[in-house]
């Protein structure tokens, strides 16, 4: 399958969702040095922290609307809200006017703004999907995302600082740009079932919603073997780069006649962009490789290889097996995340598809929490325990994700078990 073949809102969703991210990581990741600089370090992070809460709660209000009234008006909303929160940014930082905290107002408008977005945004994707093509669909999308995110990363690295004003306008550009593709070009195919009365409370109605999602059992195994998987990843930034910090032998190495020394932080950083290119030059490749594999033999495949990668990550430290870990954790990635993906699209049912999906991105919150946890453990472990750790961590998480298959498939029928007698 190609990408011209899949369902037009597909298209430009994927596109659209490209140019966010890649504004979006030009800016957004350099916001903390830029508010510690301006206001002070203790205040940057409880700014931030409290950006956090606003979209993480943005969020769960966004699925309940988008599964109340449409996926594209919400998502219209949003596109407002953060093309008004980018001009903000632009305004105060401008050669008329400049004020940290009329900026910081307008980061919490486009952090709201996000979070209410999102869930719309990977329900609509699953409402014109099919369950042959949502594995393609999803692994350009994650091809995508990762490669604005690599590109938007290395702009915003080479021109925040002097030229911030200018990524801001063009962050207001792209989400003009998005609206009118919604407004002109996609068509909402989810109807909402109109209500029988007007509820007066419309959170008792959310609280309502998301009870229903909570109560989901095959659902709530498939976010907790997430979030046991996912955690893995967030140990590199963390508690990997730490112990490579202090074990790590620094190597004396020349390049083009330069002296450049490659110690423990230098390798941490090296990890994480090693598999952000293997990522991105990778995906078609894994993608056609398992297109024959089942939901289960590749997200046992894929899992494995991640968990695996992962755990030795924890204890070795030589060059070349911190090279081979990475390969082994990248290809896992490539291989079961466009499978983990479509499988959810399976449990969540049209009428509250946005709210499984607001819900499911708490896991990305859990898993970053467990990546700060990771280093107060790993002060108290060895790096064999710690890794250890992260093999019953993954491994659970991959059993986890066998019993929500089983959940998903089928009991043969009694005449069909008749039949094989």
């Amino acid at each position: 399958m190609r990408f011209a073949q899949l369902h037009p809102t597909i298209r430009i969703r994927i596109i659209s969702l490209f140019m966010t991210k890649l504004v979006s990581a030009m800016v957004l990741p350099f916001m903390g040095v830029y508010f510690a600089e301006r206001l002070s370090p203790f205040l940057a992070g409880i700014l931030l922290f409290i950006s956090l809460l606003a979209g993480i709660a943005s969020s769960f209000y966004g699925g309940y609307v988008a599964d109340a009234v449409g996926r594209k008006r919400t998502l219209a909303v949003a596109e407002i809200m953060q093309g008004i929160a980018f001009a903000g940014m632009a305004f105060a930082n401008s050669a008329w006017f400049t004020s940290p905290w009329v900026t910081y107002a307008a980061l919490l408008i486009q952090s709201v703004s996000v979070g209410f977005m999102m869930p719309a945004s990977d329900a609509m994707l699953v409402d014109v999907s099919t369950k042959e093509n949502r594995r393609w669909m999803y692994s350009i999308n994650y091809w995508s995302l990762n490669l604005s995110t690599a590109v938007g990363s290395l702009t915003g690295g080479l021109f925040f600082v002097t030229n911030h004003f200018h990524l801001f306008l063009a962050m207001v550009l792209v989400s003009i740009l998005n609206l009118l593709l919604l407004l002109l070009f996609i068509h909402d195919t989810y109807q909402p079932a109109p209500s029988p009365k007007k509820d007066p409370n419309p959170f008792k109605k959310m609280a309502m919603n998301y009870a229903v999602v909570a109560r989901d059992r095959t659902f709530a195994l498939y976010w907790l073997a997430g979030l046991l998987v996912l955690s893995l990843s967030f140990q590199i930034p963390n508690y990997i780069t730490i112990r490579l910090q202090e074990e790590f032998t620094p190597l004396s190495l020349h390049f083009f006649g330069h002296p450049l020394t490659l110690d423990g932080v230098f390798v941490g950083g090296g990890i994480r962009t090693l598999n952000t290119i293997l990522i991105v030059a990778g995906a078609f490749a894994a993608a056609w490789m398992v297109k024959r594999m089942s939901n289960r033999i590749a997200l046992f495949v894929g899992v494995f290889l991640n968990v695996l990668g992962h755990a030795l990550l924890g204890f070795v430290n030589d060059l070349a097996l911190l090279a081979f870990s990475v390969v082994l954790l990248s290809l896992g990635e490539l291989i079961y995340v466009p499978v983990k993906q479509s499988i959810l699209a399976e449990i969540a049912p049209d009428n509250l598809r946005s709210s499984y999906m607001a819900l499911n991105g708490m896991v990305f919150q859990g898993a970053r929490l467990s990546g700060a946890l990771g280093i107060t453990v790993g002060a108290f472990l060895p790096p064999g325990v710690m890794s250890t750790l992260f093999l019953l961590a993954g491994f659970s998480g991959l059993f986890l994700f066998q019993r929500v298959l089983d959940r998903l498939t089928p009991a043969p029928s009694a005449h069909a078990e008749k039949g094989r007698g």
